[in-house]
């Protein structure tokens, strides 16, 4: 009789918001299945504790094990409404609803600027903030349900981005615009704890991590790839291993995973096609911290969260170079993801940086030369941006 083992494909995972930190929560359909890529998993580890005795005959006695703690990541492909109670989790806010303006006279659309006038009300006083993705009803013809990148938002006015894929507008009566929902980072952090599950069938072993909350979050999008999304956990303890699945109820998600080619870039106020490479990072600065009597931490605790990141540009004149000189720092970067087939989308927003470093390309045979640059991320000061140092919006429901 053959011998069945387990394969690495093999594993399901599945994560649920805990109602008590470190407490595995009720298995009902608010639990997700992760759609995971290669190398994502948690692991629970052991601190060695190496006893001091000196021996006579120069052995050692046995060691011990000391505090414990969940490490890892779970990676996946970036898809429409598949994260976002992780996304929740990693900027330690909650989703606001959607914000539809009152309605007004579209005075101008200019594609040409980007600037749309209205005749009326205010787009800062109503809420909207530089990376809100918007789109226009039907008042607005052939323009509506487009999305549009906003990288200016005054009172009357407001400056769109990817300004060519609405053509020119005036004069239309009854016109509102709409952002769906948005995360971004508030004053007082929503602090989040997990339950995962790998379901390792072929083995029949049910691994179960409790207490683990997000700690980092990244982005990268190679232009030949997806656009990649990993989480970074760490967490209290695991359960003892289990022969059946746990997480039996999870709600999955059927989106397409999203691609780079198919984003949409804006770059200092403006829609460019010469980002080869973009890679963000969001590290919350988590710790675990033992305790005497117990080989559990009381918790994870929070830290001071960061953004790094690097963009990689094809060279074409000196302007990456003089903000870098000139430590410009009203800088902002827009990246929306869009669901193959429609005008479904996720917005990642750097709402304001400036460049730390840049770095061409050595001289060589062949090939346009690149320029990365390195980013100083820091919470916007400007009145048209959130104080948040990422914000993310989407149109899944």
């Amino acid at each position: 009789m053959g011998v069945s083992f387990q394969l690495q494909p093999n594993v399901d995972t599945r994560y649920r918001v805990e109602t008590a930190f470190g407490v595995l929560p009720t298995n009902d359909s608010t639990a997700r299945r992760f759609r995971t890529n290669a190398g994502s998993g948690l692991s629970l580890t052991k601190a060695p504790i190496s006893p001091n005795e000196i021996r006579s005959d120069l052995q050692r006695v046995r060691g011990r094990h000391g505090p414990r703690s969940v490490t890892g990541s779970l990676a996946g492909d970036l898809s429409l409404g598949s994260f976002d109670t992780l996304l929740e989790a990693a900027l330690r806010a909650t989703y606001t609803a959607p914000l539809t303006s009152a309605t007004f006279t579209l005075t101008t659309y200019v594609a040409a600027t980007g600037i749309m006038t209205r005749a009326s009300g205010s787009f800062s006083g109503e809420g909207f903030r530089v990376g809100d993705v918007v789109t226009f009803n039907s008042a607005v013809g052939a323009n509506s349900g487009i999305p549009m990148i906003l990288v200016a938002v005054g009172t009357t006015t407001a400056t769109v981005g990817n300004r060519l894929s609405v053509v020119d507008a005036s004069g239309p009566t009854g016109v509102t615009v709409t952002r769906p929902k948005k995360l971004a980072a508030g004053a007082t952090p929503v602090r989040r704890s997990f339950s995962v599950e790998h379901w390792e069938a072929g083995a029949a072993s049910s691994q179960r991590f409790l207490g683990c909350r997000v700690a980092s979050l990244a982005f990268a999008q190679p232009p030949e790839g997806m656009v990649g999304v990993d989480f970074g956990f760490i967490g209290q303890d695991m359960a003892a291993p289990a022969s059946s699945q746990y997480f039996t109820s999870a709600t999955d998600t059927t989106t397409l995973g999203m691609v780079a080619v198919d984003a949409i870039v804006c770059y200092n106020g403006a829609q460019v096609a010469t980002l080869s490479a973009a890679s963000l990072t969001l590290d919350l600065g988590l710790s675990s911290t033992p305790v005497i009597g117990s080989v559990l931490t009381p918790d994870v605790f929070d830290g001071v969260a960061g953004v790094t990141g690097s963009l990689t540009f094809l060279k074409q004149n000196t302007g990456l170079m003089t903000q870098f000189l000139n430590e410009t720092g009203t800088l902002s970067l827009q990246l929306m993801y869009r669901e193959a087939g429609t005008q479904g989308f996720v917005a990642v927003n750097v709402g304001q940086f400036s460049v730390g470093s840049v770095e061409t390309e050595r001289i060589g045979e062949s090939g346009a030369q690149l320029e990365t640059a390195s980013i100083l991320v820091g919470i916007p000061t400007a009145t048209d941006r959130d104080a948040s140092m990422l914000t993310i919006c989407t149109s899944a429901a």
